[in-house]
């Protein structure tokens, strides 16, 4: 009898039949793995569980933290792979949030008129989806992955905090209005030729070219021969 109540246990734990589920979060089972659908907790520095009920955490659903007013750092785990879109739109207090996974699909308006003010994005994002970063008033501090290829329309639209960036040589493809409304003296920082460049100067940006190993250079001429620029190490 007590070997059958303990298969009888694990089943419905491990098929998600039994909501163990810590407490705040709502959750549903998709495909193989667990979707956060929301979160009402009151925890302030949260760090979401790579698995719940026995199943791998993979999705942050649509809205998921929408307005929510408790939450200001959030660790996300590794086994993040998709977050959904406007998931942390809103949120009031949030100010600090860092992605342990590699690759994470993360959709449109993600942090959208949120208090973030840093944000290390996974490690290896290609892309920056419309509007991610959308009035963050606040933001000052976005880690840029290496192998990021595009940035979408309006991803940084209003981040009047910013006060430049500097974005790595792969980059394919910028949209419209990606960088629009920031503070007076922003600047875009890569490689000559880059697409980086033409943006910033088919948009009027003020534009400091870098070398291979993004050193900023100096705007003006400091020597003669090959070494005609002063450099300043920025991370």
């Amino acid at each position: 009898g007590v070997c059958v109540l303990v298969l009888l246990w694990l089943f419905v734990y491990y098929t998600g039949i039994f909501d163990a589920s810590p407490k705040g979060y709502e959750v549903e089972m998709r495909g193989s793995g667990m979707e956060i659908v929301s979160y009402t907790g009151e925890e302030k520095n949260l760090t979401i569980p790579e698995a719940i009920n026995g199943h791998k955490v993979v999705y942050i659903g649509e809205k998921a933290f929408y307005k929510n007013e408790n939450v200001e750092k959030l660790m996300l785990p590794s086994t993040i792979k998709e977050v959904g879109k406007q998931a942390f739109t809103e949120t009031k207090v949030l100010k600090e949030v860092e992605f342990k996974s590699e690759y994470t699909q993360i959709g449109e308006g993600a942090f959208e008129n949120s208090s973030v003010v840093k944000a290390k994005l996974p490690t290896r994002l290609q892309k920056i989806s419309d509007r991610m970063f959308k009035n963050c008033k606040k933001v000052t501090n976005i880690s840029f992955p290496d192998d990021l290829k595009s940035i979408g329309d309006e991803a940084f639209c209003g981040c009047t905090s910013l006060k430049g960036m500097t974005i790595g040589d792969d980059i394919l493809k910028i949209g419209k209005d990606a960088f629009a409304n920031e503070r007076t003296g922003f600047t875009l920082s890569s490689i000559i030729g880059s697409e980086t460049e033409n943006y910033a100067r088919d948009n009027g940006i003020e534009y400091v070219p870098c070398n291979a190993y993004y050193d900023v250079y100096t705007k003006y001429n400091l020597g003669y021969g090959k070494n005609t620029f002063n450099t300043l190490q920025v991370s």
